[in-house]
């Protein structure tokens, strides 16, 4: 726990995202590019302000108006337009709307089922289904994992792992992504 507690007086207690369930969660990693979350936190509040969080609403709003939003999120606004009518139409196609749905399934389907939207690898579904409270463990990219579990650092590493598979519940943010 040293090492917990020293990240949190260093850095504080990271907020979690805004995002509450899967669908919103892919909308969340796919709000901006490079940016800092203050940002992000914008490009995705405005999709809920003038859009709406649920595919169907993604797939009505007008062009402009997610442009408008895109821009916000970085370079390549068109590219981001498509993703996020992208997200809506593979929740529709293969989720019938709900995407919610996963979080019943056993932890690879659902984790599979995440990868086949934008920008959603291994790192991305396993972060998204801990914050759903659907397994616990600590989800890192390559890099991550490849600097905690070098010497001095391999123990603190099993640590930080034990520490959030213990507390799962605390990362969770639910389902109803739709509401």
């Amino acid at each position: 726990m040293r090492l917990i507690s020293g990240l949190k007086r260093h850095y504080g207690t990271p907020a979690l995202p805004p995002a509450k369930g899967p669908f919103q969660l892919v909308l969340w990693e796919n709000a901006c590019y490079l940016l800092p979350d203050a940002r992000r936190q914008a490009v995705f509040d405005g999709l809920r302000k003038r859009v709406g969080l649920k595919p169907a609403a993604i797939l009505k709003a007008k062009q402009d108006v997610l442009m408008a939003l895109a821009i916000m999120g970085g370079m390549r606004p068109e590219t981001r337009v498509f993703r996020w009518q992208e997200i809506a139409r593979i929740t529709m196609s293969q989720f019938e709307g709900d995407l919610d749905q996963i979080l019943e399934w056993p932890y690879e389907k659902a984790k599979k089922a995440l990868k086949q939207f934008p920008n959603i690898g291994d790192p991305g579904a396993e972060k998204i289904l801990l914050f759903c409270g659907v397994r616990a463990g600590l989800p890192l990219e390559w890099n991550g994992c490849r600097v905690l579990t070098r010497g001095r650092v391999r123990a603190g590493a099993e640590e930080l792992c034990c520490y959030v598979s213990f507390n799962p519940g605390g990362l969770a943010r639910g389902a109803s992504s739709q509401s």
